[in-house]
């Protein structure tokens, strides 16, 4: 089944995305920096949602090419993971740097609720570009929208922690823990190496309809005086926007980074 249609759930992509999985909209992908409109293909964040009475689920992925990375591993770049509510099931991920199209099969170990369903997710690739995702179910089993998260969206805007730099997989990632943890939409707006508060990011983040936005890019600001000058513009934009959303500012830890 092509995880594109009803009633599966896909979230963390862009609205205007070109029927692509992108997280960035085409419009801006196409005015932006070159560095961020490659990042915007990496599909951190994006989640499937569906629940199902199938005792297994199967996965079968196509991406365009796999890097090697020295300091992360296939199955947090490359590969995909498994929920049944928050409960860990299996991952999915290539053997190799040729393998571009790979698949799995497994049987679900924790327990289904009363009337016999599961609630699950599958965690997209944290590195890597994904052309195409299929799922295989039990020929007889029911495959149901999956149940509204707590809470709307959640915007994080951030470096490559944000975007899940050296995860063992996507559920690792923090903001996918947390996303799983306090049930809410997830959108994972981290670019690796280039989070540097640019304004068509900013406005496009502002443009979104959000629960909650979490600023997060200190680590990748070049200097002091560059932080100073898109932190609280950004922050201030973003208010006008959205004068009851909350934001939270997140500080990079390392103190003497910018003496």
């Amino acid at each position: 089944m092509n995880c594109r249609e009803e009633p599966f759930l896909l979230t963390g992509l862009a609205e205007d995305s070109g029927g692509r999985f992108l997280r960035l909209p085409e419009r801006v992908i196409k005015n932006t920096r070159p560095e961020l409109a490659w990042l915007a293909g990496h599909t951190s964040g994006v989640r499937l949602r569906f629940r199902t009475n199938s005792p297994y689920i199967a996965l079968n992925a196509t991406v365009p090419s796999v890097d090697l990375m020295c300091h992360m591993p296939l199955t947090g770049s490359s590969g995909f993971d498994v929920y049944a509510g928050r409960s860990f099931e299996m991952f999915l991920a290539p053997a190799t740097i040729s393998t571009l199209n790979f698949e799995k099969l497994g049987y679900f170990n924790s327990p289904a609720d009363s009337e016999g369903f599961r609630d699950i997710t599958v965690n997209f690739p944290l590195y890597n570009r994904v052309e195409r995702l299929a799922v295989g179910l039990d020929k007889n089993s029911i495959l149901l929208p999956p149940k509204k998260t707590k809470y709307g969206k959640v915007v994080f805007y951030g470096s490559s922690i944000t975007q899940g730099g050296v995860a063992s997989r996507p559920g690792n990632n923090y903001a996918n823990i947390l996303a799983k943890n306090l049930d809410f939409e997830l959108i994972n707006l981290g670019f690796s190496g280039n989070a540097f508060g640019d304004s068509d990011i900013v406005d496009y983040i502002a443009s979104i309809p959000m629960a909650a936005f979490v600023m997060d890019y200190d680590f990748n600001a070049r200097s002091l005086e560059e932080l100073k000058s898109t932190h609280e513009p950004m922050y201030r934009k973003i208010r006008l926007k959205q004068p009851d959303v909350p934001i939270i500012m997140m500080t990079n830890p390392v103190p003497d980074l910018y003496k």
